[in-house]
């Protein structure tokens, strides 16, 4: 179905629940697809209530509760204000929700480590 849509060369390509279903390698694969997809100029627009896949993948982020936009950010800004998230019934990632607890937003488990390591 991808390839017949692509085919047509679109600018926007919307994936709607991208991963839905999905075992963890599969998800990898679909993502690095649609990652591969944006490095080719296709505006990418991605459906989802994974969050985890809005941290690690997005680079802004709208987040509706009851059909209305009540955020548009960065998935770090929309994260670091865990009531707004928790009002849309969605749960900040464990990554910063464990990164909070000191003070700081982080997305990734690699931005985790970085933030680890001794500075210079």
């Amino acid at each position: 179905a991808v390839a017949s849509i692509l085919a047509t060369r679109p600018a926007v390509l919307i994936f709607d629940e991208p991963t839905t279903g999905l075992d963890a390698p599969e998800t990898d694969r679909m993502m690095a697809m649609i990652r591969e997809l944006h490095r080719h100029g296709h505006t990418i627009v991605m459906i989802t209530h994974s969050m985890r896949l809005v941290a690690e993948y997005a680079q802004r982020c709208l987040l509706m509760e009851g059909g209305k936009i009540v955020a548009d950010g960065s998935p770090r800004d929309i994260f670091h204000d865990s009531a707004l998230v928790h009002a849309a019934s969605l749960e900040i990632p464990p990554i910063s929700r464990f990164s909070q607890r000191w003070g700081h937003t982080l997305l990734t488990v690699n931005e985790v480590k970085a933030s680890l390591k001794p500075k210079a």
